[in-house]
């Protein structure tokens, strides 16, 4: 025996045992049918299986380019911006003793894309930084979302759907400011609203209607709620952890109670070491005591209907189903016998009887206790047509009676899954006791006797087919008693997920009402790979494995989103390769792993990059003692340090105090303002601490003040690799001809006389920083800076606002 003490120990945290004694000796589900959790990081699983599925069918969110004003004279353009899949997070914006929230907040990352920033100065427009985004270190797209405070309507297929476009308080997590990033959230809200509604709504859940029709849901509510304080925390290993619970009613109850602020509402999925459970079900008493054996009874009878009766005083509780119409009819048979105590052949007419038998209708009646007592009456009466030992017609009247009491219990024998029994009482249990006379037969079956007791038995016993009471007991009771005695209860209500939940009969319990503790499956198939998301180096490899391991499975790679560019191998081992750099144009290129056997299938997105750093912004400009955020991202596990090349001009880089959880965003500080300094290029080194490996970003500091226009005067009488810049002092003096240019960082060339660029197909760099300067005898020395986005041919509308 353990004292109480060692018992809280065992029982702390959120462990099985600790709940089902909370779920002990009360029921908890609030007057509604059912509640389920969800554990969120699964649930997260699921939608990406959602947006894997959607390639093959056309119906995904396709690349978004469009440009937004965000502050004054600024405006940013964005350039087949790819969403990845929504996940669902949470938002502590309520009290800390409401056990729900009714807000959530959806994320999803851009894994692909460029972003260039306009400035409008002295009359022309300025690139003033650029960012080329990959899968490694991409911005996220982040909206908040109002969980319904009334309860939806289950649809016709049973879809919760989440509709993007029904976010609100939009967010691009890329901006310098705060205000920008609301900005460019304006945008993705616009753009969200414009796209055709399949391409934009996800199935959150099915609520599955399943085969019993007593247990069909009808309305819902979704609630969020968090796994502890510590998933409030963003320091917490726990950060973020809980699920989305959601409160069903099936279709004719009455809804249900919320939880009101400072009630003990448990977290209801386990934290056991070892189990993994990711989901809960918890069935009220009520329900799977009235409708599997509902179902059993009326579900088999063609043309029956049926009143349902509820208790107003008890959350709707059902208190009894009773049959209001419809018939049955035995067939019409011949019984015969040769030998003792009678010889004789009758001919019984068909034998028809109500369900709703007035003086004893079939009725199941529901205790507040989880009993059942079924009765049912057999009222009528039946002709018999003598063939021998003459001809004479005759009478039998019916009275047959069932009167079954079926307390329900959870039967767990060790060594064996638990099992919910519905018992019985009474010497005859499921049998009837009958009640058949004779009236107006010939001898010797007129009176009680061995003939009588013999024929009686052949009209009324159901071992005999076309009895009065075979058609009825072997549609309600012979063949569906044992199977409801064995119900798995979960697989036969088929109630959350369609597939996606996966339960053991193991960890069905009942304290009171109906637990279930179970995982949330994100596939509908037998397996599923793993990962299911995975970034890969060019040219490098990946085993992928399914979970659980299963053998003599066909792995296939495929593009997607319309690109035929090589997509890499697979052995029949799982090992994929990567396409070499060469073969990827741009940075990245998305493939679909798939692990196939028979009719079964799972799918696993795999990014291909080509940089194994991605620092962004690649290119910006600011002022002496700006501070802008730089952002990276790297393969692998290594630590990235973020560095100042030179120290010569005091600039510095340390990493974002503000925004701690993401550990490489960092923030530059530009050094001060240096007398006789035009610009400097500053350079930000990031490095893998594990691999090496190093990539630049560059700054382009404005000491001075450019005080020369910069601007494109067109690509006329040029080839396609070429254009002609000019650069303006005063608009009245118009272009000066004795410019010299130069590129200060960046990729390509440019005649220092002629102001004539000229790209570099092999060029590393997405950008060319062109200077010009010019000198005038007892004025002074003037300069102007140009960026210039790379390939000319992928940013139109950029270039055509650059072009003067």
């Amino acid at each position: 025996m353990i004292n109480s003490l060692q018992e809280d120990t065992i029982m702390a945290g959120n462990s099985m045992a600790s709940l089902l004694q909370w779920l002990d000796g009360r029921s908890r589900t609030l007057g509604w049918d059912a509640i389920l959790w969800l554990e969120r990081k699964k649930l997260n699983r699921f939608l990406l299986q959602e947006y894997i599925s959607r390639f093959a069918s056309g119906h995904y969110l396709k690349p978004i380019t469009d440009s937004k004003d965000t502050v004054t004279s600024e405006r940013e353009y964005l350039y087949d911006y790819t969403l990845d899949y929504p996940r669902l997070a949470f938002l502590s914006t309520q009290d800390d003793d409401d056990p729900l929230e009714d807000k959530m907040a959806l994320t999803m990352r851009v894994v692909g894309g460029s972003q260039v920033t306009l400035k409008q100065s002295q009359g022309v427009e300025r690139a003033i930084r650029i960012d080329s985004i990959d899968p490694l270190d991409g911005p996220s797209v982040r909206m908040r979302l109002d969980l319904p405070k009334v309860a939806g309507t289950v649809g016709d297929d049973g879809r919760v759907l989440l509709d993007l476009s029904k976010g609100y308080d939009f967010q691009l997590s890329y901006g310098q400011t705060e205000f920008m990033n609301n900005k460019l959230g304006e945008l993705f809200k616009a753009k969200f609203e414009e796209i055709d509604v399949v391409d934009r709504v996800y199935p959150l859940s099915v609520l599955a209607p399943g085969i019993n029709p007593f247990m069909r849901p009808d309305r819902f509510l979704m609630r969020a709620q968090q796994a502890s304080e510590q998933a409030r925390n963003p320091r917490s290993a726990e950060y973020e952890d809980g699920a989305l619970v959601v409160f069903v009613a099936m279709n004719g109850s009455n809804l249900g109670q919320t939880p009101t602020a400072g009630s003990d509402f448990k977290y209801l999925i386990p934290d056991d070491a070892g189990k993994d459970f990711s989901a809960t079900v918890l069935y009220s008493r009520e329900i799977i005591t009235y409708a599997p054996i509902t179902n059993r009874i009326f579900g088999p009878l063609t043309g029956v209907t049926y009143r349902i009766d509820r208790d107003a005083n008890a959350n709707g509780r059902v208190t009894q189903i009773t049959a209001t119409g419809g018939t049955c009819t035995v067939p019409g048979r011949t019984i015969s016998q040769t030998s003792w105590p009678a010889d004789y052949e009758v001919n019984v007419d068909p034998f028809t009887y109500p369900y709703a038998e007035p003086t004893g209708p079939l009725k199941i009646v529901f205790g507040g206790d989880g009993s059942i007592d079924v009765t049912f009456k057999i009222l009528q009466d039946t002709t018999l047509r003598f063939v021998r030992p003459g001809t004479e017609v005759g009478t039998v009247k019916a009275d047959v009676f069932w009167n079954s009491p079926l307390p329900i219990r959870l039967e767990e024998i060790s060594g064996y899954p638990p099992r919910l029994v519905y018992g019985y009482s009474g010497a005859n249990g499921f049998w009837p006791r009958d009640n058949v006379r004779p009236v107006n037969l010939p001898p010797p079956f007129s009176a009680e006797g061995e003939a009588w007791r013999m024929l009686k038995e052949r009209l009324t016993d159901t071992p005999y087919p076309n009895s009065y009471t075979y058609d009825f007991f072997q549609k309600t009771w012979a063949n569906s008693r044992e199977t409801v005695s064995q119900l798995e209860f979960y697989k036969v209500l088929n109630l959350p997920f369609g597939h996606a939940i996966d339960a053991s009969p193991y960890d069905m319990k009942l304290p009171r009402d109906l637990v279930l503790f179970a995982k949330v499956d994100p596939t509908t198939t037998a397996f599923s790979v793993s990962p299911t998301e995975f970034v890969v180096g060019a040219g490098d490899n990946h085993t992928f494995e399914t979970e659980p391991r299963v053998t003599g499975v066909t792995w296939s790679v495929e593009n997607i989103m319309g690109d035929n560019g090589p997509k890499g191998t697979i052995t029949t081992g799982g090992k994929y390769t990567a396409p070499a750099a060469a073969q990827i144009n741009g940075y990245y290129r998305r493939v679909k792993v798939t692990a196939t056997k028979g009719s079964y299938k799972s799918s696993a997105l795999v990014s291909v990059v080509i940089r194994d750093i991605t620092i962004n912004p690649l290119i910006q400009v600011c002022e002496p003692g700006q501070k802008l955020k730089v952002w990276a991202g790297s393969l692998g596990t290594g630590a990235l340090t973020f560095s100042v090349v030179d120290q010569s001009f005091a600039g510095s880089v340390v990493p974002n105090v503000v925004n701690p959880e993401n550990r490489n965003e960092h923030i530059y500080t530009a050094g001060p303002k240096q007398t006789g300094v035009f610009y400097h290029i500053e350079e930000i080194r990031v490095t893998n601490a594990l691999t090496g490996r190093s990539q630049l970003t560059r700054v382009l500091v404005d000491h001075r003040g450019a005080n020369l226009a910069v601007s494109i005067v067109g690509s006329a009488g040029l080839p396609a690799n070429q254009l002609k810049f000019e650069a303006v002092l005063d608009p009245v003096e118009g272009p000066i001809t004795a410019a010299q240019w130069e590129i200060a960082a960046g990729s390509g060339s440019i005649d220092p006389a002629l102001g004539i660029y000229t790209v570099d197909p092999a060029g590393e760099h997405r950008y060319a920083v062109i200077i010009a300067s010019f000198s005038f005898a007892g004025v002074g020395s003037f300069y102007g800076y140009f960026v210039l986005p790379l390939p000319l041919t992928e940013f139109p509308a950029v270039m055509q606002a650059l072009t003067h």
